[in-house]
């Protein structure tokens, strides 16, 4: 293990071995007054018996993680603000030119306008990367494409706001959404850089009550992506997707709240020689709680993606289940299945992922959250160096204070 990994390792044991007397001597001061600290270290041992997601050449490891957070609250006459920063770091026992050392910062901001008014405003930054096998390298094979010797990285700037005039119990709700995206490549340029690009994503939506429990809504949304960097002998992939969704929310009780929308969309392209797209889309949501201690969530979804090997974009349908009950005060477990069907357009590639997690969490004390976890996946391809298995076992201890 290099020096920077055992530096890291140590870090983390000192954590751990000091964080319950802390705790115990520091947190009332923690707690006290309009500013919260809130650190935290998480440090997982995992093993990934298939690490580039590949079909042949499988390589496995154990990987050791570490993540360092530092989270500041601020709360001001019930407004609420929040600052923070994340460092997490990897180090592949077998594959050490997959280490990395990503840096994330959020900025967070929840401010009561009126009675009626709520703005909600979040800001991220990253330098972080993408694993090989992910992203950009689907279909890594470990053999044979040696020119890519460690993961693609990249900067990404989000900005997210929200603002909400109206409440749930309003006659009339209007909700105004806005994302802004920025990613860039830093390095491997001569693959990646065609890949750099913005979005500008606007949503508007009406919820109009009809009953106390019920509510219609209408919803609107536009997505502009502009592409950095043209590909060489390549039409343009800059384009705008509308999508136009009319749908209801259920909230019948405590145990029971479902959201469904159903829609339109259609994706255009700035060059003509890519082809113009629509399709039936839709949304759908519900959330059971049949005991308080034991929740279920059922989501389903059609939309559109960018694409990151061949096509003009990916047309993504899914569906996703979780399970999470709390069978002791300190022991609860977590049970999630997601299907996942992506049809390249206009190239000849269409994969079927699926993936099945089980979680167990311990709450040996107020600072201390032990997790065994245990998942595996599965892509079905009709292109075979796109096809995988692969199972990830891993433990996590973390330490809050």
């Amino acid at each position: 293990m290099a020096f920077n990994s055992k530096c890291l390792w140590l870090l983390v044991v000192y954590f751990v071995l000091t964080a319950n007397g802390f705790a115990r001597e520091e947190q009332k001061a923690l707690v006290e007054g309009p500013i919260l600290l809130l650190p935290s270290v998480n440090a997982v041992q995992r093993y990934d018996d298939n690490i580039f997601s590949s079909a042949q050449g499988e390589q496995n490891s154990f990987v050791q993680v570490v993540n360092l957070a530092l989270t500041t609250l601020i709360e001001s006459n019930s407004n609420e603000f929040e600052l923070g920063y994340n460092f997490e770091a990897a180090f592949y026992r077998d594959s050490s030119a997959d280490d990395y050392f990503d840096h994330f910062l959020l900025g967070d901001a929840k401010y009561i306008v009126n009675e009626e008014g709520l703005l909600h405003l979040r800001v991220n930054y990253a330098k972080t990367h993408e694993d090989r096998g992910t992203g950009l390298s689907q279909g890594f094979d470990p053999l044979l494409d040696l020119e890519l010797d460690a993961p693609d990285k990249y900067r990404s700037f989000v900005l997210l706001a929200n603002y909400e005039y109206g409440t749930r119990d309003s006659l009339g709700q209007v909700v105004f959404n806005l994302d802004l995206r920025d990613k860039k490549y830093i390095n491997h340029l001569e693959q990646t850089n065609s890949n750099d690009r913005q979005n500008v994503h606007g949503t508007v939506s009406f919820y109009y009550q009809v009953a106390p429990a019920t509510r219609l809504l209408l919803e609107t949304s536009v997505n502009v992506t502009d592409y950095a960097n043209e590909r060489p002998a390549s039409p343009s992939l800059n384009n705008r997707s509308l999508n136009y969704l009319l749908g209801a929310t259920w909230d019948n009780t405590e145990i029971v709240t479902t959201k469904v929308k159903i829609g339109y969309l259609e994706k255009t392209f700035a060059h003509r020689q890519r082809d113009q797209f629509s399709a039936f889309s839709w949304q759908a949501e519900i959330h059971l709680s049949p005991l308080s201690y034991s929740h279920f969530n059922l989501k389903t979804d059609r939309y559109d993606e960018e694409t990151n090997g061949g096509g003009d974009f990916i047309d993504v349908k899914q569906v996703s289940f979780d399970w999470t009950h709390q069978w002791r005060e300190q022991f609860e477990t977590l049970l999630g299945v997601l299907y996942k069907n992506e049809e390249y357009k206009n190239a000849n590639r269409d994969e079927r992922y699926a993936q099945i997690n089980l979680e167990l969490r311990y709450h040996a004390s107020p600072w201390l959250t032990l997790t065994f976890d245990v998942k595996e996946a599965n892509q079905d391809s009709n292109l075979d160096r796109l096809e995988f298995d692969r199972s990830i076992y891993s433990l996590e201890a973390k330490v809050t204070i």
